[in-house]
């Protein structure tokens, strides 16, 4: 741990080895035969120079852009406010239950159900949403 002159708390400084790279390229393999199978028509790499596969052919391009920490990065994100919560199905995804709109069985329980996105750090109050949502989901399912 350092501590991080500009943002004025600690970071973490992580340096994958090989084997945490190649299980990097392994889990995007995977992840991008899955979203071709769903449907997708193009997947965006998480390398530094824009980079984007177009097919499950180009999947093997990913070991030429995926070498090592110069060439791509990890990121974290709490992507906010895209499926709000309201009892109305015209302003929000979904209900108080958690459930989505016109679903039996799907339920959201992440930061995409705040009305809009927040200005701090939101993981807390994502653990507690999840801890209050899980036995009403339970209940439900």
């Amino acid at each position: 741990m350092v501590q991080s002159p500009f943002w004025g708390h600690e970071e973490t400084r992580f340096r994958p080895g090989a084997d945490e790279v190649d299980k990097v390229k392994r889990g995007l393999k995977l992840i991008s035969e899955v979203f071709f199978a769903a449907g997708a028509r193009r997947l965006i790499l998480p390398t530094h120079r824009f980079r984007a596969i177009h097919s499950p052919e180009e999947i093997a391009e990913i070991d030429q852009h995926v070498v090592s920490t110069r060439r791509f990065s990890f990121g974290s994100a709490h992507p906010q406010g895209g499926n709000p919560m309201s009892a109305d199905p015209g302003m929000g995804v979904v209900d108080a239950s958690f459930a989505v709109h016109g679903f039996d069985n799907l339920f959201v329980c992440d930061a995409s159900i705040f009305p809009s996105s927040v200005t701090v750090n939101p993981i807390s109050t994502i653990m507690a949403l999840a801890d209050y949502a899980a036995p009403r989901i339970l209940a439900r399912a």
